[in-house]
């Protein structure tokens, strides 16, 4: 267990697709701001869906997509215990 519950409000997936769910969790949490949303991905549809809606966006670096931050138009971790408040 990675014991991240702390870190976050809420956690939304796949049903709808990608911007479905940014949409959903923009109203969820009556948030009229998508600046205020931090997506955490780890495919470029991911970054897609972020342009879209207009969140935030932090890319988790694995293998399949092979994200180096500072090559990237978005910050990069290895790891999700990366990220900070």
């Amino acid at each position: 267990m990675l014991r991240l519950s702390h870190l976050f409000k809420d956690v939304y997936g796949q049903e709808g697709g990608k911007v479905g769910g940014l949409r959903s969790a923009l109203q969820t949490l009556r948030e009229t701001d998508p600046q205020r949303i931090l997506f955490v991905g780890d495919a470029p549809t991911d970054y897609s869906a972020s342009q879209t809606v207009g969140t935030r966006f932090v890319g988790v670096a694995t293998k399949r997509n092979g994200w180096v931050d500072g090559k990237e138009p978005f910050p990069v971790v290895t790891a999700v215990s990366e990220l900070q408040l």
